[in-house]
Formats: structure tokens, sequence, C-alpha cells
């Protein structure tokens, strides 16, 4: 069935019929779908202290960068999706400070690794990602205690709530899309034997 209107070609753009760059174009949707938002959630806590969450929008355009990529060269889509994912972490902890919880988002960038890559290539994914998170977690944590913004100690709570709920959803999305991409590759080793 053709589809008609911008859903369509978003769908058409994000969409891959390779199962693992599927998942890296969903997940790419998934992030800068949320990322014109996220200041605002900030706001809503901080009020005028949120501006240092306008530092996220500077990876907008790679994320939105990631299906393009990955259909001139599929490895260097994921790899871009997965440093992406960990740049925007790190910025985001320098910005906001250690205190707001921010780091957790680290856990999806680890859970990214059997998202992304498989056979010999899901060593190298998982070692890149834990090494990237790894370093991050290191070099913003032990320097940018208080963040850029004068937080007070509820604001760091609130802060820390937003994104322990942020994560334990990305986790439970992430989830459903390796169970997606099981299905697929199990049909698409289903529709090879089958030949």
């Amino acid at each position: 069935m053709k589809r008609f209107g911008w859903l369509g070609r978003i769908n058409a753009y994000f969409g891959n019929d390779e199962p693992h760059l599927a998942a890296a174009g969903s997940v790419a949707l998934i992030i800068a779908g949320n990322q014109p938002f996220y200041p605002l959630y900030v706001a809503a806590i901080a009020g005028g202290k949120f501006w240092p969450a306008l530092l996220t929008w500077f990876s907008t355009p790679f994320f939105l960068a990631v299906p393009a990529v990955c259909r001139r060269a599929p490895l260097s889509g994921r790899l871009l999706l997965a440093a992406c994912a960990i740049g925007n972490t790190m910025v985001t902890a320098a910005a906001l400070g250690p205190r707001s919880w921010v780091e957790l988002f680290y856990l999806p960038c680890l859970a990214l690794a059997p998202l992304l890559f498989a056979g010999k290539e899901a060593g190298y994914g998982l070692i890149a990602c834990v090494i990237g998170s790894g370093v991050g977690l290191l070099v913003i944590h032990g320097s940018h205690q208080h963040g850029l913004a004068a937080f007070d100690d509820e604001q760091f709570r609130a802060l820390a709530r937003l994104h322990g709920f942020s994560v334990a959803g990305l986790l439970i999305v992430f989830a459903f899309l390796a169970l997606r991409l099981r299905r697929q590759l199990r049909a698409t080793t289903v529709s090879h034997s089958g030949h």
C-alpha cells in the first residue's frame, strides 16, 4: 500500500529494509523528535535557568542525518548514531551537572550496541559504546559538578526524576525495538532458508 503525506515521507526517510539499520532509524527518530521539547521540560522545572538545555539542540541535525548516512555507509551511520547519543549525553551532563542524573542516559547508549551491531561487528560496537560512555562519565562527572546554571536542591531532584523516568521509558522502547529486530532477523533467516 502506498503511503501518502508527510507521515509517509518521514516513515520512508527513517525506515530501512535492513533490520539493524531500521532500528537505527527508529532510535534516531525518537531522539530527534524529542529534542525540541527537552528544554521545555527543563523550563517547567527550573524556569529561566533552563537555557543550558538548549545545548542539546546542536546534536539534532546529526541524529536527523543518521538514516541518510546509513543508506550510503551502513557501518558509519550506526557509529554516527552511537557517537551522537554518547556526545549528547556528555554535553547535557556538562550543561546540567551530574546531580541532575542526566548521566543515566549512558545506559541507553550501552543498550544501543545490540540494536545496531551484529556478527563480528557486535563485539566492536559494544566496546566502542562502553569506552565512549566511560570516557564521557569520567571526564564530565569529575569536572562539571554543578552544571552551567545554579539549580537549587529541589530543582536537581526534579531533574533527576525527569531523567530517571525518561531513561526507563527509553529502555522500554529499546526492548520493544529489540523484539522487533529479533522477529525481522528470524523472518529474514526463514526467507533465505526457503530459497
